[in-house]
């Protein structure tokens, strides 16, 4: 049996660099869905944050799960409120 170990903790610095998720596509994902403002929802493998700020800035409440610490510690710098 082969294990194979993904550790993206070498690439998180990159991942903050790659382009945004288009804002107009996930409106449009939620209102297709039926999210509305306030609803919680979770970001599995929410990476450095990119898809939980749009997800925040729609006015929802975001549970994001991230396993690699590099990546998580971005996420949460990324979407902290500003000071």
């Amino acid at each position: 049996m082969v294990t194979v170990t993904w550790d993206y903790t070498e690439h998180a610095r990159h991942y903050d660099m790659r382009a945004d998720y288009d804002a107009g596509t996930i409106r449009r994902m939620l209102s297709d869905m039926g999210c509305e403002p306030g609803a919680t929802v979770a970001n599995i493998g929410a990476g450095t944050g990119k898809l939980s700020k749009l997800l925040m800035a729609a006015g929802l409440a975001v549970e994001a799960v991230e396993p690699n610490d590099a990546m998580r510690k971005r996420g949460v710098a990324n979407t902290a409120p500003p000071p």
